[in-house]
């Protein structure tokens, strides 16, 4: 099977970090569930310039980017996938200087897998379709939907910002774990 990955918010915890830095440069209580449309709609436009600014210290900064942590049981499954001889890429929207820190977190985690940035504010589908997908996995659904048509197969991954989503859509599977990433939706059993 040819496994596309997203990165923020699926192998790294971004929301997490982003968090505990609202907290920590603006003494900002926002929930981890709190998306920027959330942020946006319930705090004002300042604390939507906030979150956006601590989005780009923790996607484009090497002293931010590094305080990214694994999201529980990606790296394991990962690799478990791999060593079942399926092909997995890593597929971000991120800017050039986004996707160089995402490669070397990956490289200092000893992952070793291609990773593809489709460039900020971009739709991952071009790159998709090039890769001939047969899954592709994410925790913003908006980004799924966007790859309706262009992969077979597609899950979102379950995250606090997108937990009281249950029905996501027709060929969107609602992934709770990383143990779930790589399954097939008919009972999730293991993909051979």
């Amino acid at each position: 099977m040819r496994i596309g990955l997203d990165f923020h918010g699926l192998v790294v915890d971004s929301h997490g970090l982003k968090a505990t830095l609202l907290k920590e440069l603006y003494n900002a209580e926002v929930p981890v569930e709190a998306c920027r449309k959330l942020v946006q709609k319930h705090c004002g436009q300042k604390a939507f310039k906030r979150y956006r600014h601590v989005q780009r210290l923790v996607y484009e900064t090497k002293k931010y980017h590094e305080r990214l942590e694994p999201v529980s049981g990606a790296l394991r499954r990962i690799q478990q996938l791999v060593e079942r001889k399926h092909e997995l890429f890593i597929v971000s929207s991120s800017s050039p200087q986004a996707a160089s820190l995402a490669r070397q977190w990956l490289k200092a985690h000893e992952v070793d897998l291609p990773f593809i940035a489709s460039g900020r504010r971009v739709s991952k589908a071009p790159v998709v379709t090039e890769l001939r997908l047969d899954w592709f996995y994410d925790d913003d659904l908006l980004k799924l939907t966007q790859l309706m048509g262009v992969v077979p197969n597609l899950g979102l991954f379950r995250q606090p910002h997108n937990a009281n989503i249950i029905d996501a859509g027709p060929n969107i599977v609602v992934v709770k774990s990383w143990a779930e990433v790589g399954k097939t939706p008919s009972g999730l059993t293991e993909m051979p």
